[in-house]
């Protein structure tokens, strides 16, 4: 069973930053509210730290905000900031979110019942987001290479935005250890990754745009994403490029509404179902099955 960490000096005040910087009330009552009572009990019993006043003014905090800073919690936020995060292209298992916004956490199981139903309340699949990814080695290089080949930018900043799983996995000391070693392993020169890296120009965005409209690809974001063109996706919204995505799309001379599947009031076109019309027999086959049935019944 692992040890819990102990609340030393250095803690509480990264803790109390962290919070500050989150936009959260640091009363007492709200911070024991967060699920870090913990922490506040640690304050109180330890001579060395004084009282919570004494704590926040360690960590630099002007105590004329407290009680008055808070952005409160409400439904909407919680659902909003879930749908950041996988718009972002972020883990959402129960895990990743805690560890990085426990406190998002918290408040989704407040006014939803858990961190399942505010998935579901988002309107996201929770069976798929609970599925964890097994990464191998052989696994992580055919996802860099992929990568590679669609043009993505492959410095570590860009990765651990875009492709989070995928950065910790290779860092993980059972991979690689690091991102750099990950890269290398690829037959990929880390050091040419993080120096020379294809811009997204406008050219190169729309000659992108219709080679994949040439391979019948959806172009609706999504896709484009799962296809591993997030960074030109990114660049291509940039107000110097095309301003948004369907700027880009329609800079490339295609019909935004038409390629990426969606009708006139922004909604994702249905398939239309294909109906199997029952055609008449001609006579003299008609008359041959009912033959065939006279004989069955004699």
């Amino acid at each position: 069973m692992a040890r819990r960490k102990k609340w030393t000096r250095k803690r509480i005040l990264l803790t109390i930053r962290k919070l500050h910087e989150a936009g959260e009330d640091l009363t007492v009552q709200n911070v024991q509210r967060l699920g870090l009572g913990g922490m506040v009990g640690a304050v109180y019993k330890d001579p060395a730290l004084g009282s919570w006043k004494e704590v926040l003014e360690a960590a630099g905090i002007d105590l004329n905000t407290i009680g008055g800073r808070r952005r409160k919690w409400t439904p909407t936020r919680v659902l909003d900031e879930i749908h950041k995060r996988h718009q972002g292209g972020k883990d959402l298992s129960h895990r990743a979110v805690r560890q990085e916004r426990q406190y998002l956490v918290v408040a989704a199981v407040e006014f939803f019942g858990s961190w399942e139903d505010a998935l579901r309340a988002a309107g996201l699949d929770y069976d798929e987001i609970r599925k964890q990814e097994t990464w191998t080695k052989a696994k992580i290089l055919r996802r860099i290479r992929e990568l590679a080949a669609a043009g993505e930018d492959l410095s570590y900043g860009a990765i651990t935005q875009n492709h989070s799983p995928l950065a910790a996995a290779a860092g993980n000391r059972r991979h690689f250890g690091s991102w750099g070693e990950a890269i290398e392993a690829a037959g990929i020169k880390y050091d040419e990754v993080r120096r020379h890296r294809e811009p997204w120009d406008r050219e190169r965005i729309i000659a992108t745009i219709r080679e994949l409209h040439a391979r019948g690809e959806d172009l609706i974001t999504t896709n484009i994403r799962k296809l591993g063109y997030r960074t030109m996706e990114y660049a291509a919204r940039r107000q110097g490029h095309f301003g948004s995505w369907r700027g880009a799309i329609e800079a490339a001379g295609l019909d935004f509404d038409e390629v990426t599947r969606l009708d006139k009031a922004g909604r994702r076109k249905r398939h239309p179902k294909v109906r199997l019309r029952r055609v008449k027999p001609a006579p003299e086959e008609q008359q041959g099955e009912e033959d065939l049935r006279e004989r069955k019944a004699s």
